[in-house]
C-alpha cells in the first residue's frame, strides 16, 4: 500500500481557526489597549510554532504503513442491470479502534451505490462491509485498486494508501428477464 494524498484533517482545520481568532483578538488587544506589540507578535508566533510542531510530529508518527488487509469479493458472473453486492473484508493489526474511509475503483460499465464507505475498525476484529453495483454494460469487468483513507493520530491530518487489488466478473445478459418474456409471448 502507498501513500496516495496527505492533506490537513478537520482537526488541523478547527485548531487553525481557533489560533486565527486569538490571533486576531491579540491584534485589536495592541491596537485599542495598551498591549505590548512584540508580545503579540512572539505569543502569535509561539502558537503557530506549536501547532506546526505538533502537526509534523503527528504525520511522523502515522507515517508508517498500517498492517490492514483488505479483501473485495463480487461474483464471478453477473446479470445486465442487476444489482449486486461487493463485500470488503478488512483485517488488522492496529492497536486501537480507528474509522477509515474506503474509495473502491468500481469498472466504469457499472452503476454503484453506497460509495464511499465508512467503518469502524475494531482491534482484533476482521470488518465486513457491503456496496452495490449494477452492470450496465455486457462483457468483462475488472476491479483494478482500492483507496483507504485513514485520520493520524491527533487527527490533524488525512492520508489516503492505495493497494492494487484485481478482481474480475463477466456480466451476461439477465437471463431470468428473458424467460419471464418467453412466458409472457407463449400466453
Amino acid at each position: 500500500m502507498r501513500i496516495h494524498s496527505i492533506r490537513p484533517g478537520s482537526a488541523a482545520l478547527v485548531w487553525l481557526m481557533i489560533l486565527a481568532v486569538i490571533v486576531f483578538g491579540l491584534q485589536l488587544a495592541t491596537q485599542f489597549a495598551d498591549f505590548d506589540p512584540e508580545l503579540t507578535q512572539t505569543i502569535s508566533m509561539g502558537l503557530f510554532a506549536t501547532l506546526g510542531f505538533l502537526a509534523l510530529v503527528d504525520l511522523v508518527l502515522s507515517w508508517p504503513q498500517p498492517k490492514l488487509e483488505v479483501d473485495r469479493a463480487v461474483k464471478g458472473n453477473l446479470s445486465l442491470d442487476q444489482w449486486v453486492d461487493v463485500t470488503i473484508r478488512v483485517q488488522h493489526q492496529l492497536r486501537k479502534a480507528s474509522p477509515i474511509r474506503l474509495y473502491d475503483w468500481v469498472p466504469p460499465q457499472c452503476e454503484y451505490e453506497q460509495l464511499p464507505l465508512t467503518m469502524d475498525i475494531q482491534p482484533g476484529q476482521q470488518s465486513v462491509i457491503q456496496y452495490r453495483i449494477k452492470p450496465v454494460i455486457r462483457g468483462p469487468i475488472a476491479f483494478e485498486r482500492i483507496a483507504i483513507q485513514m485520520t493520524s493520530w491527533l487527527k490533524l491530518w488525512e492520508i489516503q494508501r492505495h493497494q492494487p487489488l484485481v478482481s474480475s466478473a463477466k456480466v451476461f445478459p439477465n437471463f431470468k428477464a428473458i424467460e419471464g418474456f418467453q412466458l409472457l409471448a407463449t400466453d
